[in-house]
């Protein structure tokens, strides 16, 4: 064997650039050699890019648990659920982890409590990435320890609930000060200062933050920094928001964490000119805010590249970040109030969303949006695949008039009904069928569509649109009830 074949250097080279779709390649590198085979396994472990399972790793024997140990990149703690019980949390296998060696272990997630167990032995390792959701074990001594273990850290992203956060502000600012070449940055739930505001703004590299709430003024405070930034999660003012936009030129993802109740949130996010995605959280159970008819159509001038406008609900108490599931019915949250919200204003501003391909656009109060606005919307976003909306459709109208016209993008379509104004429509199945078929000539594509609402007739169109979805004959035309 040629003596280049003993340098590693040239060996991972082979490994990694090799015919990998060739049959049985990483199989005989893995038969040559020790050095082959270290270097297959490293590519192997790596081309996973995954956590082997903590249960079955740390009930092994102890050999070959420090085998595997050798060459696992990543290792990630979860909980498993089931109708709302706990089957299994990896977080109490970490004790049968602490004495293996980690020399190639860059990422480490916890997505468990943690409750009574020692993380520290694993932060020891040269992290790059470590995140973390509500692991009540995490405290100031782990910060330590991450200072003193991970210089090479680029992602610290710890989301915790307020009850579960043992981090205090000057090991925070000490952690904060040290990593100054993080490139994510997640910290929610903590408490920072300005002094910490100040630290963050001048990372070179940072390009997501999700923080805690950035206060008024504290923008003001800085000539210059955020430069690039490009991702932004958490909870802000309208007057800090319009401060902070002279600073974070190239954002494109902004969520506002909505705690107080505000007003112009949404024409201070219009101030961003690069947005492609927005989206304004409420927690469970609400916070009065309002958006109007004027901030909508600004958002759309100013903001031509926004691929998703969201207004959304927690469902966890611990996670700024886990918006409403699919199906959830909006009328178990509070939604905002809609100034002046008409269909002419929402026409106004779907002549500017031209890139739009997401909206969920709910209030508390729109009775003056009617099936005229989803129109406008589909009229004009030719890209618009998911639509959610508060508007009231007259379903006799809409049976009696004849559309030229289909929106092949739009697959979800879901309407909460803002009032109970409307005339109830009676049961009729040939109405219903009339309905139906034009809602498959207009929406071709459609794959979900729900009405959220008490009237029975739409109940039923929800149902026969479903069943249409369900059974193939939605693009046949053949609509049976």
């Amino acid at each position: 064997m040629h003596h280049a074949l003993s340098q590693p250097e040239i060996v991972g080279m082979i490994v990694r650039s090799g015919p990998s779709r060739r049959r049985g390649f990483y199989f005989t590198c893995l038969r040559l050699n020790k050095l082959f085979f270290e270097e297959t396994v490293r590519v192997l472990w790596h081309k996973c890019n995954g956590s082997p399972s903590i249960k079955d790793l740390a009930t092994l024997e102890i050999g070959r648990r420090r085998f595997y140990a050798q060459y696992i990149n990543v290792l990630s703690f979860g909980v498993a659920w089931w109708i709302g019980a706990t089957l299994d949390d990896d977080s109490r296998y970490i004790s049968h982890l602490h004495d293996l060696p980690w020399p190639r272990l860059r990422e480490l997630t916890f997505y468990a409590p943690c409750r009574g167990t020692d993380i520290k032995p694993l932060l020891r390792t040269n992290l790059v990435k470590f995140a973390v959701r509500d692991c009540r074990e995490l405290n100031d001594e782990n910060l330590e320890w991450l200072r003193a273990g991970s210089s090479r850290l680029r992602s610290f992203d710890v989301r915790l609930s307020q009850k579960g956060n043992k981090i205090g502000t000057q090991e925070l600012q000490k952690f904060l000060t040290h990593f100054k070449s993080l490139e994510k940055l997640g910290f929610l739930g903590m408490q920072w200062t300005l002094e910490s505001f100040e630290t963050v703004a001048q990372y070179s590299r940072l390009h997501t933050l999700a923080c805690p709430p950035i206060l008024q003024g504290w923008p003001k405070k800085i000539e210059s920094g955020l430069s690039t930034l490009t991702s932004l999660t958490c909870a802000i003012s309208a007057k800090a928001l319009e401060e902070l936009s002279r600073l974070a030129l190239r954002l494109t993802y902004l969520q506002i964490n909505i705690e107080a109740p505000s007003q112009g949130l949404v024409r201070a996010a219009s101030k961003f000119e690069n947005l492609e995605i927005l989206k304004l959280i409420t927690p469970r159970g609400g916070v009065e805010w309002e958006i109007s008819g004027a901030e909508l159509i600004s958002l759309a001038r100013n903001c031509k590249n926004l691929e998703v406008f969201s207004i959304d609900h927690t469902t966890s108490q611990y996670d700024e970040n886990f918006p409403s599931p699919p199906g959830t019915p909006p009328e178990e949250y509070l939604h905002p109030t809609g100034v002046d919200m008409s269909d002419d204003n929402i026409a106004a501003a779907a002549q500017h969303f031209r890139n739009l391909k997401e909206m969920k656009i709910t209030f508390g109060n729109a009775a003056g949006l009617s099936f005229a606005s989803i129109q406008s919307l589909c009229e004009n976003c030719r890209d618009l695949e998911s639509l959610i909306i508060t508007c009231d459709v007259d379903w006799e109208l809409f049976e009696q008039t004849n559309f030229d016209i289909s929106f092949p993008a739009m697959t979800d379509l879901r309407i909460q009904r803002a009032t109970q104004a409307m005339p109830p429509l009676a049961p009729n199945d040939d109405v219903l069928r009339s309905i139906v078929r034009k809602l498959a000539d207009l929406l071709p594509s459609l794959t979900n569509f729900e009405i959220y609402t008490g009237e029975p007739f739409e109940h039923d169109l929800s149902d026969a649109v479903t069943k249409a979805l369900n059974d193939g004959t939605w693009r046949m035309g053949d609509i049976v009830l």
